[in-house]
């Protein structure tokens, strides 16, 4: 930026004039990616409970089109499913959910807690 230019507010406007040719869609047009950790009976905020979790896929087969993460990074419209940190719980509890509705879904673990 030139000398004396206030940096904020030239952001602010180039933000605006952005937002302001970006046509609205509505949500169904965009891709949404559900990222999940814990699936199971744990205490924590994290987690959401195997029931919760089959009410959710029962929803997603029902309501939206569930696609493969990497078909959502090349712009397909649709939700993708992911767990991350790899709990055992993704495989244990998570999976057999998943595979019964036949949705893709990425695992991402974290290479050092593998045992």
């Amino acid at each position: 930026m030139p000398p004396g230019v206030d940096t904020k507010a030239a952001i602010k406007r180039a933000i605006k004039t952005i937002l302001s040719r970006t046509p609205v869609r509505p949500a169904s047009l965009y891709t949404r990616i559900l990222t999940y950790h814990s699936v199971g009976d744990r205490d924590h905020e994290m987690n959401v409970s195997p029931d919760d979790f089959a009410l959710q896929m029962d929803w997603l087969r029902d309501h939206a089109n569930v696609i493969a993460l990497d078909d959502a990074a090349r712009g397909l419209r649709g939700v993708a499913i992911t767990c991350d940190d790899g709990y055992g719980d993704n495989w244990v509890t998570a999976s057999p959910i998943v595979l019964r509705h036949m949705f893709p879904a990425t695992v991402f673990v974290v290479a050092g807690r593998l045992g």
